[in-house]
């Protein structure tokens, strides 16, 4: 008994589960299932009476070779062709935080980590700024979770009003303008302004 489509069809990996989908095969009764941890070379089995099965429970991140044989009371067909699956983070339950950053103007961010396939934009809305949205970075490799940001506050010398971000993951299960929205973050606090304005003062005090 062999397959009469020798792969399977589609495989959709989301958060933590992949799903499968393969050819039905004449005669045969159930479908025998082995997926393989590439990182440990690890095999689990499955079971399926039907020409589909969603895995459940499975890392993400880690990259999985699946494939797929048919089976009935006689005999069981040759293996498919593998293919190679990773499972995916949804883009909802990402998040983008600000970690420290010692210059006065910048912002560095970082957010949750998940695998895309162009990787991912950044934006930038500053507030008080009616022109909206700018992109401020493009980050094409896809393992990259942190970015610098130097705005236009602290070289103007106002006091930062604040600014917020999304982060876009380009991806082609997503859609492609969809983004996770920051809280808003400051890239100068009221105290470095104030010491600014002091060190400015002085100075000119000093000069007369």
């Amino acid at each position: 008994m062999l397959l009469s489509c020798r792969k399977i069809l589609s495989a959709s990996s989301v958060d933590g589960s992949v799903f499968l989908t393969w050819s039905p095969i004449f005669n045969a009764n159930r479908y025998e299932i082995e997926v393989t941890i590439n990182s440990s070379q690890q095999k689990n089995i499955y079971y399926s009476n039907t020409t589909s099965l969603l895995i459940r429970s499975i890392e993400n991140d880690a990259f999985y070779d699946v494939r797929v044989r048919a089976l009935n009371d006689l005999s069981s067909s040759d293996w498919s062709l593998g293919i190679i699956v990773r499972p995916k983070l949804r883009q909802s339950l990402s998040s983008v935080h600000q970690i420290p950053n010692e210059k006065k103007g910048f912002i560095t961010l970082q957010w949750i980590l998940t695998p895309t396939d162009f990787g991912f934009r950044v934006e930038r809305c500053d507030v008080g700024d009616d022109k909206g949205f700018k992109r401020i970075g493009w980050l094409q490799f896809n393992e990259t979770r942190t970015h610098e940001d130097q705005t236009n506050w602290y070289a103007s010398k106002r006091a930062c009003q604040g600014h917020f971000y999304t982060v876009s993951y380009l991806d082609t299960r997503w859609d492609s303008g969809a983004g996770v929205l920051s809280k808003k973050f400051f890239c100068m606090s009221s105290t470095d302004l104030f010491e600014e304005n002091h060190d400015e003062e002085f100075s000119i005090q000093q000069d007369i």
